[in-house]
């Protein structure tokens, strides 16, 4: 049994020796550093871009604006969200905002080429708070619907509201700031990117949580075809959502390997970690809820203003998040909220553990204490009274199925001494309960709620998992082993797990919206009972017995005292009632399983189609504008750039 015990990660001799491989631990034959040029201004109109005495620097091999990409943003959420180029174009509207990229022979050269670019710039006002950026006549950031600043507007009412304010014979009322936070990942953002002219394929070696996203993004923003970018396998030192979407550097290390034909890696410091990747949603709640003389939450009204920052990002899923948790945790008659998303210069928010929920529970449980407070009961005693519950379905549609929340508190309660401890009052130390509610997975995105999972068992009697997401230090990695492990009745130690590499993995979205477990342990389960099954068929076959009677333990299939090792009942021939199996893709024999699919081989329903091997030449050429240089020629000097609508500057 490995599923309910403590077990040691699988790769925890790898990890703690220092064995494991991270972006800037990837060794390539002739790699190029990465630097990059940032705005330092909150908000101006780029005139001009001088790169000329750059490119002319002893090992500068590369310098890269806007006017050499094509003209595309980034999806992230998609349609008229979007709002974001890879590099500025015509106006900076964030300090540290990207405006061009060097690749040199050396980390030196490429800081030399940073600061020897020259942009001349014309500031324009800007609007550093969500007040100002509201005020009447406030610059507009960009040019949205709405007219000002406002990227997104929502305004929803639930249930009997009225009525439920009529109920309520207290009422507390405040408002809660959120600020904003860096993720701190220990190991910074970076890419390693590696071109292959001839067979048309960009390699790329990422600290990512989403392998695919990423994929998606760099091939669209340099219009090649999915399948001709390859993300590699490494180790990722963390992610907490700052890694689950693109993190608006991958595609300038692509383009810059493409340009050169040269391995290029850039990795972020931790200043342009802290100073320029996106953070938690600052959200400022204005909040009232009301509870009746039971001692019943009657209503809760909120009103929200999220700063969005510069760009978009994911900043209108957060506020959406945001708004469902505020009308879900616990019980209410009816609620109100209002949120607003707003453009400000600063650097943009983005995905962040909890994905808008921790700022509003911040300010729900909060508000929970004081009106505890103002009834004189106990503050656990009120959440317990108006807990979500099994089988209740929220304000906002939420389903909850298997909560325990009555019971969390109970056990809380009694663990810490919460009682004892209330009685001897202030002593200066103390202990606080808050209650938090989260979902697993979402619809923003399609096939958000799917993934799909191989399981091979190979002539040397060990087992490989094949799954297409990341594991970014959370363990996802050992929990799909001790789910195999389970399944097939083998030791940890003989089982591999392979992710993130869109060569041998199947389709996966990643490690985002608390999805991880519940989507890789659903998937990696089904490929390997599919596995088993077969196994069992292929022993009861060779040991002549019903497969009914055939169990998979200690790595062997067990039919009474008779065994066999479980490679020996996997032999080709042995298992397919004498059809000859065909052919797997990537070795050993592929049992490939999904949430919505049980197959043995070919594709997940609605995903991309896996190839081993290198793609063809005939694969689409990446747009880079300036000609395709060929692998380790310079490109021509142009000097100054004019950057303005209409045209390009020769």
């Amino acid at each position: 049994m490995t599923i309910g015990r403590r077990v040691r990660a699988i790769d925890w001799d790898r990890r703690t020796s220092g064995g494991s491989r991270y972006v800037s631990d990837v060794a390539l034959p002739g790699i190029l550093i990465a630097r990059v040029l940032r705005s330092p201004h909150p908000h101006a109109r780029i005139l001009a871009i001088d790169v000329e005495a750059a490119r002319r620097l002893s090992g500068v091999v590369a310098v890269l604006t806007a006017l050499d990409l094509p003209d595309l943003l980034y999806k992230h959420e998609g349609g008229r969200l979007s709002d974001r180029r890879p590099l500025a174009r015509d106006v900076v509207r964030f300090v540290g905002e990207e405006v061009a990229v060097v690749a040199a022979e050396t980390a030196a050269q490429a800081d030399a080429a940073i600061a020897a670019i020259r942009v001349r710039y014309r500031p324009l006002p800007a609007v550093t708070t969500v007040a100002a950026a509201l005020a009447h006549g406030a610059p507009r950031l960009h040019d949205r619907p709405s007219g000002s600043n406002v990227a997104l507007h929502i305004e929803r009412s639930y249930g009997d509201l009225a009525g439920a304010c009529r109920a309520a014979v207290t009422t507390v009322s405040g408002r809660y700031r959120f600020g904003r936070q860096a993720h701190a990942c220990m190991e910074p953002n970076g890419t390693l990117a590696r071109w292959d002219s001839e067979t048309g394929r960009l390699e790329l070696w990422t600290s990512t949580q989403s392998p695919y996203f990423v994929r998606e993004e760099v091939a669209r923003l340099l219009g090649l075809a999915l399948e001709q970018v390859i993300l590699r396998e490494v180790s990722v030192g963390g992610g907490f959502g700052a890694k689950s979407k693109v993190t608006d550097h991958e595609v300038l290390a692509a383009a810059l390997a493409i340009r050169t034909g040269r391995p290029v890696r850039l990795v972020l410091s931790r200043e342009e970690e802290f100073a320029t990747t996106k953070c938690r949603h600052d959200f400022d709640v204005e909040l009232q809820t009301g509870v009746d003389a039971e001692g019943r939450l009657t209503h809760r009204e909120a009103r929200i203003l999220v700063d969005n920052g510069a760009y978009n990002h994911s900043g209108a899923s957060v506020t959406g998040a945001g708004v469902g948790a505020m009308a879900s945790l616990y019980r209410t008659r009816g609620a109100y909220v209002e949120a607003t998303l707003v453009d400000t210069n600063k650097h943009p928010g983005g995905q962040f553990r909890g994905y808008g929920g921790p700022q509003v529970t911040f300010a729900i449980e909060s508000q929970m204490d004081e009106l505890a407070a103002r009834l004189g009961v106990d503050p656990i005693d009120l959440r317990i009274t108006n807990a979500n519950r099994p089988g209740d379905t929220t304000h906002a549609g939420w389903h909850v199925r298997s909560g325990q929340l009555v019971e969390c508190l109970e056990t809380v309660r009694d663990a810490i001494g919460w009682r004892e401890k209330r009685v001897r009052g202030g002593s200066g130390r103390g202990v606080g309960v808050a209650v938090a509610m989260h979902v697993s997975g979402a619809r923003t995105y399609e096939n958000a709620n799917r993934a799909d999972a191989a399981v091979d068992v190979r002539a040397d009697g060990r087992v490989r998992v094949r799954f297409g997401g990341a594991d970014a230090g959370t363990g996802q990695t050992t929990l799909m082993a001790q789910v195999v492990a389970e399944e097939l009745g083998v030791h940890l130690a003989r089982i591999d797990v392979v992710t993130m590499d869109s060569e041998l993995t199947p389709f996966d979205l990643g490690a985002w919206s608390s999805r991880g477990t519940v989507m890789s342990a659903a998937a990696v389960g089904a490929a390997a009972r599919a596995a088993a099954g077969r196994l069992r068929d292929a022993a009861a076959d060779k040991l002549g017995v019903p497969a009914g009677v055939v169990s998979l333990r200690e790595g062997h299939a067990v039919a009474g005292d008779a065994r066999i090792p479980i490679e020996d009942a996997r032999h080709p021939g042995v298992g397919d009632r004498g059809r000859r199996p065909r052919q797997p893709r990537h070795g050993g024999r592929q049992h490939l399983a999904g949430l919505r699919l049980c197959r043995s081989r070919g594709r997940g329903r609605g995903g991309p189609e896996h190839r081993s091997g290198p793609r063809p030449p005939s694969g689409r050429r990446p747009r880079l504008r300036g000609g395709d240089q060929p692998r380790g020629r310079r490109e021509p000097d142009r000097g100054w750039r004019r950057h303005g609508a209409g045209g390009r500057a020769r």
